[in-house]
């Protein structure tokens, strides 16, 4: 299997003098649906559809319920993922509170499984 991409030129954000530069851009090949990951899930294993999907279900479940707590969540060698936020700086520490916090986002961060599946792809020109 490949990665498809494409060649776009594009200038610098901001700057419209920029020289414009070439670039290769990944083509999505498509989306592969929850349904479909359970249908795939089914037929590797003993597990009905019914049952890995309740699986799934509570697991990211308790996946929102653990960062909601402050908490990482780890799984396996596949990734981590943890809460973080930007915040409006504030010249006094006892200026700064809730309301400054903006941005909140779930960091994702590759393990060593995804990082060797990267290490491994091969890349595909379309036009």
């Amino acid at each position: 299997m490949s990665i498809n991409y494409k060649i776009i030129q594009k200038g610098k954000p901001g700057d419209p003098d920029a020289e414009k530069l070439y670039y290769a851009i990944p083509i999505k090949s498509g989306t592969t649906s929850f349904k479909k990951i359970l249908d795939m899930v089914t037929m590797s294993c003993s597990v009905n559809s019914s049952d890995t999907k309740a699986v799934l279900d509570a697991y990211f479940r308790i996946v929102r319920l653990e960062l909601a707590a402050g908490r990482g969540v780890e799984v396996d060698d596949l990734f981590k993922m943890r809460i973080s936020f930007s915040c409006k700086g504030k010249k006094n520490e006892k200026d700064v509170s809730p309301k400054d916090i903006t941005k909140r986002k779930v960091i994702f961060k590759v393990g060593e499984d995804f990082r060797d599946m990267l290490k491994g792809l091969e890349f595909k020109k379309i036009k």
